[in-house]
């Protein structure tokens, strides 16, 4: 249910939402080059 409730809130792809789940739940720090996923680093810094 978190995937689907971050890919409403943040406007992403359940792909996408899966990544930032995972990274978030982690503490990992997420690496990409997808520009949906980009365009939340300013609000989370461990998005580059």
């Amino acid at each position: 249910m978190r995937v689907r409730r971050y890919a409403q809130e943040r406007d992403l792809t359940a792909h996408d939402a899966a990544y930032f789940e995972l990274a978030e739940r982690h503490g990992a720090r997420l690496k990409t080059r997808d520009s949906h996923l980009l365009a939340l680093a300013s609000r989370y810094d461990w998005i580059s």
